[in-house]
């Protein structure tokens, strides 16, 4: 009887199994593409695919039911593999448009990744130039090798590439020093250096978001479930695409589970029992569950449909914007050339002017009799008498190099033949033989039946623009040069070519700047031996302490006493000041010719672009003349070094500040619909490039701070933020911020410079080994009887301060260091400047602060920083006052005075703006002159300091003279420092640091105005 019983029991159950097995249905099959991205994605060593994403994908899989298989392969064939249809997602895929041809993109990133340079430890490659003739690994497909390839070409550096299957191979071609360097993404480069025994250059670029993608139009709701899980996901920090990256980060902990053998037999036979006891229950719901199939697969292909639905209307009302964009653009356009034509005819003789004055020219061609005819200023530009006729269309070939005219008929013929303008720029040669450079722009003229009946356009003189950039070129390239001519008799040589002038003179001043030594003369062709003069009655004693002095005809009558100008027979004159480090006159350059000086212009902007340059190789030769002489002075020496280093750095982080604006006008440039987006990371770059100033300025002792009132708390969580991403692996920060930290009036970019130097300072000190950071910020308050004291001794003043605090368990200091760690120039580093503790100590004092510190060898160091808290303004009061001030403008007449033609284009726009009405001048003299003929109307100055002919100290005590009660507003880049050196602050009515934005100087004109009243 028992073996029956039991007998049934087994059929109930394998009958049960099997109709469950019959009715359940097959788990989707969703194939994704593997390579070798560790640690999000690999093969590991017995051929399983692993990683970061594999460990929350499957977790997804058990949720939907998903089946995943992995196709192993380098990312070339990835990405043939999605758009053949032999994998269903593909994962790291960066966003291009390319891309977008074939494949759908989710919309959670997956990460924020972006491209390092790597190379061989003790390379020397540590900068995007140093890449010059070197081997360089990409992988083959890479979005970021191609984003390198663009860089390095827009720099004009060669260099060799070589294609490798994954970032693996590129890593193994690197270390078996196969090439010289190679690009990957940084995550994968972050896991693998110490591997392969190979360094970050600091050469970082093209950050960019990484999504899941699909085959165009396929898989979408398998797309839609990705994003969905990654939203919710990345906002959990216990989920599993948390713990998944917390795991490959390596900081999880493996756990085994012993099971005992009885235990095993137990869950046996209750499993047998409840089967028997839920079989029958089960038979009876296997036509439900049939049913619930049914609907889950009609409701998965409802969703599909509706899916697929939405992203067609979505693309058509896109296209549908885009062409309303257009089609106003265009409009637009063509209603903007139509005006245009129509003043043409009405005001030739305005037009005939105005192009005299821009240096334009405009002509027309018949087709039908080819027939040209020039405007006046073409013939001019060409060097023909504009009373002859033009010459025929035949010989205008003999106006262009070969080239160029080569380059002028396509274009001429395509646009006869299509009806598209052409926009190019063309080497010239005029009448008289000599070269030249023409912007032209071309275009159809039809007939009222639309029929092509000739051609029109303009050209443009940009013979003085190119020869700027080809200054420019010379200048970036004049230091490579190998050379053994001497670097000032190269320039002097260069200036009297490119100037067209018969003498050249480069000299060094002496200390009292009343007489100068010649570094180069350059005379007729030759050089002369240098010689020692004096300043009095030279010309080159009125350029002293200007940025550029012309005397553009009779100069030699002008300084008669001069023999260099009588010998000569000068008839005019240019000289510029070479300024040092510290803005004084340290030499100068002066050309001179026998011709009549028509135009300066061009003459002034070559000046400024080389006295720089040669003003630095000039400082360069006098440090190694002071490093020879002072041998003897260790101590000093090492100062000179160090700014040297000093100087190295502000240029790295001036430069990445540069590649950041750069970078960011390329993309607005290519992607014209969307440029407002790269404008607010331009702003950035920007205030931090002003930052960067102030703190040059803070050093060179010639800023005041910039006092607002700072949220510390979100200051240092911001920058503990920042750098846990960019310390190593090994050092683990732990912040620690109070909740009810008050406001501080400081100087926030120089508080956040203390807050940064101190926890690099204290990751640099952990090194190699684990360590920990913490980093506190709270509230404290010192009462009077306290005697809570500084790193002197000094007793900390009574108050209510905030204290932040950072302790590291790195290697300590012993009693020397502690002693000169806030001297100037001393640095425990390699490559340190010696100037972050200088720094962070002055940050503090000049804050009021107070800063303590406790160190032993081995122990590890602690700084407390303490800043005291005033008592502010409510909030309500600071936002009704904002109100006011946004809404505030003025009126009246600013007189504004500016040499740099760029600024004072935005400045007069900005004062205009507020209501304004302006009178420019691009000097001290003008403005002098200027507010005589029209002191009545104008009601205060707005003048920059360092301009030629009167700079503006002198115009301002001018100004002073002839109205005391005149309101004068400085803007300077000097720093207020400098300038209050040379004017008593009481008698400036207000100041504006450059760079200044449109709030800035809104608050200060208020402030001078309504303190007028």
């Amino acid at each position: 009887m028992k073996r029956i019983l039991l007998l049934l029991v087994i059929t109930i159950i394998l009958a049960t199994a099997s109709l469950v097995s019959a009715d359940t249905p097959t788990p989707p099959k969703i194939r994704i593409a593997a390579f070798n991205f560790y640690p999000t994605i690999f093969q590991a060593k017995d051929g399983s695919v692993q990683g970061f994403y594999v460990d929350f994908l499957s977790e997804i899989a058990k949720r939907e039911g998903w089946a995943i298989e992995y196709v192993y392969g380098n990312w070339s064939e990835g990405l043939s593999r999605i758009k053949s249809g032999e994998v269903d997602v593909l994962t790291n895929v960066a966003l291009t448009a390319e891309r977008t041809q074939f494949m759908d993109y989710g919309k959670v990133p997956l990460l924020t990744v972006w491209a390092e340079l790597y190379a061989p430890n003790g390379s020397p490659i540590d900068n995007i130039m140093n890449v010059k003739n070197k081997k360089i690994a990409l992988m083959k497909g890479d979005f970021n090798a191609a984003n390198f390839k663009n860089i390095v070409e827009k720099f004009g550096i060669p260099c060799t590439y070589l294609e490798y299957g994954s970032f693996e191979e590129v890593f193994k071609a690197i270390s078996a020093r196969q090439v010289d360097a190679g690009i990957v993404n940084n995550t994968f480069g972050t896991a693998k250096q110490s591997e392969y025994a190979l360094k970050s250059t600091g050469v970082i670029f093209n950050p960019f978001d990484i999504f899941f993608t699909v085959a165009k139009g396929k898989n979408s709701v398998v797309l839609a479930t990705l994003d969905r899980y990654l939203e919710e996901w990345r906002k959990n920090e216990s989920s599993p695409y948390h713990k998944a990256r917390e795991s490959w980060s390596h900081k999880s902990a493996s756990t085994i589970r012993v099971v005992h053998p009885w235990m095993k037999k137990a869950a046996v036979i209750s499993g047998i029992l409840l089967c028997v006891a839920v079989g029958f229950v089960i038979l009876l719901r296997i036509q439900v569950r049939r049913k619930t199939a049914e609907i889950m697969k009609y409701t998965d292909e409802l969703q599909l449909a509706n899916l697929q639905l939405e992203n067609e209307v979505a693309e058509r009302e896109a296209a549908q914007e885009a062409l309303q964009e257009q089609t106003a653009i265009l409009e637009e356009e063509i209603e903007e050339r139509r005006r245009a034509e129509t003043e043409l005819i009405a005001n030739t003789e305005d037009l005939k002017e105005a192009q005299r004055i821009a240096h334009v020219g405009s002509w027309r061609l018949d087709v039908a009799s080819n027939k040209v005819i020039w405007s006046e200023e073409l013939y001019r530009m060409y060097g023909f008498d504009p009373k002859l006729p033009p010459p025929p269309y035949s010989e205008h070939q003999k106006l262009f190099t070969p080239e160029s005219w080569k380059k002028l008929s396509t274009a001429l013929q395509n646009t006869q033949n299509t009806g598209n303008p052409y926009d190019l720029e063309l080497e010239t040669l005029r009448v008289d033989g000599s070269p030249g450079w023409m912007w032209v722009y071309g275009m159809t003229v039809l007939d009222a039946s639309g029929i092509t009946v000739g051609l029109r356009g303009m050209a443009q003189d940009i013979t003085e623009r190119k020869q700027v950039e080809g200054v420019q070129s010379y200048l970036l390239h004049i230091s490579s040069l190998r050379t053994s001519e001497d670097f000032f008799e190269l320039l002097a040589s260069y200036l009297a070519n490119i100037l067209g002038m018969d003498y050249v003179c480069i000299d060094t001043l002496h200390g009292d700047s009343l007489t100068a030594r010649t570094l180069a003369i350059y005379n007729d062709g030759k050089f002369e031996d240098n010689v020692e003069y004096a300043l009095k009655d030279t010309p080159c004693g009125d350029v002293v302490g200007k940025e550029v002095c012309v005397f553009p005809r009779e100069v030699r009558k002008l300084f008669p006493q001069d023999a260099v100008l009588q010998d000569l027979q000068a008839e005019s004159y240019v000289g510029t000041t070479l300024w040092g480090y510290d803005m004084k006159p340290i030499g100068l350059i002066a050309v001179i010719g026998r011709k009549e000086l028509n135009s300066s212009h061009f003459a002034e902007t070559v000046l400024r672009l080389v006295s720089m340059r040669a003003a630095g190789e000039l400082e360069r030769r006098k440090v190694e003349e002071e490093k020879s002489l002072l041998e003897q002075q260790f101590q000093q020496t090492q100062k000179l070094e160090s700014l040297g280093v000093l100087a190295g750095g502000i240029a790295h982080d001036f430069n990445n500040i540069l590649a950041i604006i750069m970078g960011n006008c390329s993309l607005a440039a290519m992607d014209d619909e969307n440029a407002g987006k790269y404008i607010p990371e331009i702003e950035k770059a920007s205030e931090r490039a002003a930052a960067l100033c102030r703190q040059m300025l803070a050093y060179a002792g010639k800023a005041s701070l910039t006092q607002t009132q700072v949220n510390t708390r979100m200051l240092v969580d911001e920058m503990v933020t920042m750098l846990k991403t960019t310390t190593q692996q090994n050092v683990l920060i732990k912040p620690e911020l109070g909740t009810d930290i008050p406001m501080i009036t400081g100087d926030a970019s120089q508080i956040r410079q203390v807050v940064m130097n101190l926890i690099i300072n204290a990751a640099e000190a952990i090194g190699d080994a684990e360590g920990e950071i913490d980093v506190k910020l709270a509230k404290a308050e010192i009462k009077e009887q306290q005697t809570e004291k500084d790193h002197l001794g000094f007793i900390i003043p009574a108050g209510r301060y905030i204290c932040f605090e950072v302790s590291d368990n790195g290697c300590g200091m012993d009693e020397d260091t502690r002693r000169r760690i806030f001297e100037p120039f001393y640095t425990t580093k390699f490559t340190g400047r010696g100037l972050g503790m200088s720094a962070v100590l002055g940050i503090v004092k000049a804050h009021n602060g107070a800063l303590q510190l406790e160190s032993h060898p081995g122990q590890g160091t602690t700084f407390k920083v303490y800043l005291p808290v005033q008592i502010s303004k409510s909030e309500t009061e600071e936002a009704h006052q904002k109100a006011v001030s946004a809404a505030w403008h003025g009126s009246g007449t600013i007189l504004l005075a500016e040499d740099e033609v760029q600024v004072k284009s935005i400045a007069i726009a900005l004062l205009q703006n507020l209501g304004f009405t302006v009178l420019d001048a691009a000097n001290g003299k003008e403005a002098l002159e200027l507010y005589q003929q029209n002191a009545a109307d104008i009601a205060l100055v707005v003048t920059d300091m360092g301009m030629p002919v009167m700079n503006g100290y002198e115009l301002f005590y001018k100004l002073k003279q002839l109205d005391p009660q005149l309101p004068i507003i400085i803007s300077s880049g000097f720093g207020e420092g400098d300038i209050g050196s040379k004017i008593p602050r009481e008698e400036i009515a207000g100041m504006i640091n450059k760079p200044y934005n449109f709030d800035h100087l809104r608050e200060v004109l208020r402030g001078v105005v309504e303190g007028a009243k």
